[in-house]
């Protein structure tokens, strides 16, 4: 079974942020991950997270009222398409908290399928570059 590592960043430069609060970042994603206060980042709370089978992360940096960057992280097996859709669902509800991108799902297919994309929206540029050799997506929000 070939499982590929899906890797989604978003984050912000210390020049921006956000500008989400950590209910808005998690709404509708509460029940799928087990999130938890962690250690701080260069004096920001951190909040980290799994999901119930272990298989997806979250990560989330800054205060309560004020998210300076947040990730989530997955592995997908081509062999099991729920999965992939579970993972695909986290990835398009956790983009459209953070920087309410319309049509999330097709735009990380479409960009996955090219091997990188670009999404400016709002305050927000997202990007998304595939790391074939290690199966891996990231997607950063600045």
């Amino acid at each position: 079974m070939k499982t590929i590592a899906l890797t989604l960043l978003l984050c912000c430069t210390c020049f921006c942020e956000i500008s989400r609060s950590y209910s808005q970042v998690i709404s509708g994603l509460e029940s799928s991950f087990n999130i938890k206060r962690s250690s701080d980042v260069r004096g920001s709370p951190r909040y980290l997270g799994s999901s119930p089978d272990g298989n997806s992360a979250l990560e989330i940096i800054g205060s309560r009222s004020n998210v300076k960057s947040a990730s989530i992280t997955f592995t997908v097996s081509r062999d099991d398409m729920v999965s992939v859709a579970v993972r695909l669902m986290y990835a398009t509800k956790f983009l459209n908290n953070v920087c309410k991108m319309k049509k999330a799902s097709k735009w990380i297919s479409d960009s996955a399928e090219k091997g990188k994309g670009v999404y400016y929206g709002g305050n927000c540029v997202v990007k998304l570059s595939v790391l074939k050799i290690l199966g891996m997506i990231i997607i950063t929000v600045e």
